[in-house]
């Protein structure tokens, strides 16, 4: 049975060979057409790390030193500076460059992501049986 397979795919080789081709040249074009058009922002924020000498203690317990608590508190600031309060913030500041609704400028743009969105919700009607919109979705209780 496995040989007649190998017959088959000797016989369609330039047909499984076009096929693999074509569909890895789809997937890149695709991808680097999604890679430039997706969005990018920056955001900058100084900020100054010092330690009061609880976390100075618990950093340096539980990370051996003093460049040990500096990455500690790095993390944590990190991840302070991307919470949703600040990133939520920074939309309100990046609004007027990208629009009321957050859509994308060019015709071609708003193409690109009406299909991505169309693809995802089509994924998700699948997947549960139906679309939830973000903002038709419980929300957590405080």
């Amino acid at each position: 049975m496995l040989q007649h397979y190998l017959q088959l795919l000797r016989h369609y080789r330039f047909l499984a060979l076009t096929v693999i081709v074509v569909v890895t040249a789809l997937a890149a074009v695709s991808s680097a057409l999604l890679l430039a058009l997706s969005p990018v922002y920056t955001a900058t924020a100084t900020v100054a790390v010092i330690p009061t000498q609880a976390e100075y203690s618990f950093g340096s317990e539980v990370s051996r030193g003093p460049s040990g608590t500096a990455r500690v508190l790095t993390a944590t600031y990190i991840e302070y500076l991307k919470s949703r309060p600040v990133v939520a913030r920074a939309l309100e500041k990046l609004r007027p460059q990208i629009g009321e609704d957050g859509s994308p400028s060019s015709a071609f743009a708003r193409f690109v992501t009406d299909g991505s969105s169309f693809v995802r919700r089509m994924y998700r009607i699948v997947d549960s049986g139906r679309f939830v919109p973000i903002g038709q979705r419980a929300k957590p209780d405080p």
